[in-house]
């Protein structure tokens, strides 16, 4: 049984490399795929308690508590600046326009003041607390409140929010070294941390690929070295270096 399960695999040594080799395209396509069913912040996706209290909750209150996400700034002048006070007000009057943004709290010199925007759908709290100020004056953040979303969905909104910051900066025409914006917080962190995962595996499964192939072609595209392992010892002809199969002895039988 073992010899013709070999002798199969010798036959048949360019069918099994070319099926794994399938195997292994076909695992570094779903293995790219693996950020489309891993959960954000540890949540889940299952109908547990604590969910249906979190829905319930946000179904009851208009203003029920919701996902926060922090946008830092940093500029090369300090805030106070023309500059630099141009391009953050900006910033927050295009958040602030966004639907899935009810709340934005940001630092401004002067007094705290609290308005609304153009359509009444977010809130604005400017405030003048330290807590948002660096001591050199160059860097702050914006603390946005998201509309009603979970922890499962406030991850959908990490790549809006990043795009309305790269189309604000680019019609500055601003030199995103001198002037970096973050969006930072939960959901963000884990969805960076996901795609850097994501992306370290495909590339670790594509440099495997190819030595995976070498090491089928070593163990399948030379069958001579092989056959002294899998054949009896009786079939390989001395000398022949295993090469060649020896021929059956006839000369005990009549002429």
């Amino acid at each position: 049984m073992k010899e013709l399960l070999a002798r199969g695999v010798i036959r048949y040594r360019w069918w099994i490399i070319a099926g794994w080799a399938i195997l292994g395209g076909l695992a570094v396509n779903q293995g790219s795929r693996v950020l489309e069913v891993l959960n954000v912040g540890g949540a889940t996706r299952q109908a547990t308690e604590s969910a249906t209290a979190e829905q319930l909750l946000r179904e009851r209150f208009s203003r029920s508590l919701s996902d926060l996400f922090a946008v830092t700034f940093t500029a090369p002048d300090p805030l106070d600046q023309p500059a630099p006070r141009a391009v953050l007000d900006s910033l927050i009057a295009a958040l602030g326009e966004e639907t899935y943004i009810h709340g934005l709290a940001f630092y401004r010199p002067g007094s705290d003041t609290t308005y609304l925007s153009a359509d009444g759908h977010a809130t604005f709290r400017a405030t003048q607390d330290s807590t948002f100020i660096s001591r050199d004056g160059r860097s702050t953040f914006i603390l946005l409140a998201l509309t009603g979303v979970s922890g499962d969905s406030s991850s959908k909104l990490v790549m809006p929010v990043r795009r309305v910051i790269a189309s604000t900066l680019a019609a500055f025409a601003v030199d995103t070294m001198r002037y970096p914006v973050r969006v930072t917080g939960r959901s963000p962190l884990d969805l960076d941390i996901r795609n850097i995962s994501a992306a370290d595996s495909k590339r670790g499964e594509l440099r495997l690929l190819p030595l995976t192939m070498g090491i089928l072609l070593l163990a399948f595209g030379a069958p001579t070295p092989t056959w002294p392992n899998i054949l009896p010892p009786s079939s390989v002809a001395p000398g022949s270096g295993g090469g060649t199969l020896a021929a059956p002895d006839r000369s005990d039988q009549p002429a």
